[in-house]
């Protein structure tokens, strides 16, 4: 059975970096845990998310993107537009997601849908907690994420 899943990434000792990871938690407080998805904190686990990425049907990946737009910015890719491979770098750990994604396309199993929303990083340095740029952004990351899954059909309830 295909799996629905939110995939948290990133690195929660790189300030911004771990936004996806963080993001998880806003999304079931604004969503609430009786979903019709799963949420997934894939940290920094790069290829080892390959056979999750294969089970989904439907995948949305919340992480740090670097757009190269100012700090604070909420971005979204759709699968066609983000790079499969290593040749574009969003995130320092995003070119192994990116060939995961690449990985599992050639196989023939990427996920029926796949979308992917961040937020432009105002700080990657060593540290714990998101800044306050990037923190100020994530009630849009929390709306937006909440809009695809409901176009998706696995959220029914308006954010809380």
């Amino acid at each position: 059975m295909a799996r629905d899943i939110v995939l948290g990434l990133g690195n929660i000792l790189n300030h911004d970096e771990g936004l996806g990871v963080h993001a998880l938690a806003a999304l079931e407080a604004g969503l609430g845990s009786h979903q019709q998805f799963e949420l997934v904190d894939g940290g920094t686990m790069g290829l080892s998310l390959l056979q999750l990425v294969e089970a989904c049907d439907h995948l949305l990946i919340v992480d740090a993107v670097n757009a190269g737009v100012p700090p604070g910015t909420v971005v979204e890719l759709g699968c066609d537009e983000i790079p499969l491979y290593a040749g574009v770098k969003l995130s320092q750990h995003q070119v192994t997601f990116q060939e995961v994604l690449g990985l599992a396309k050639i196989r023939g199993r990427l996920p029926t849908h796949v979308y992917l929303i961040g937020v432009q990083p105002a700080d990657l340095s060593i540290g714990v907690g998101l800044s306050a740029t990037v923190t100020a952004a994530m009630p849009r990351l929390v709306v937006r994420a909440a809009d695809v899954l409901r176009g998706w059909g696995l959220v029914e309830a308006e954010i809380a």
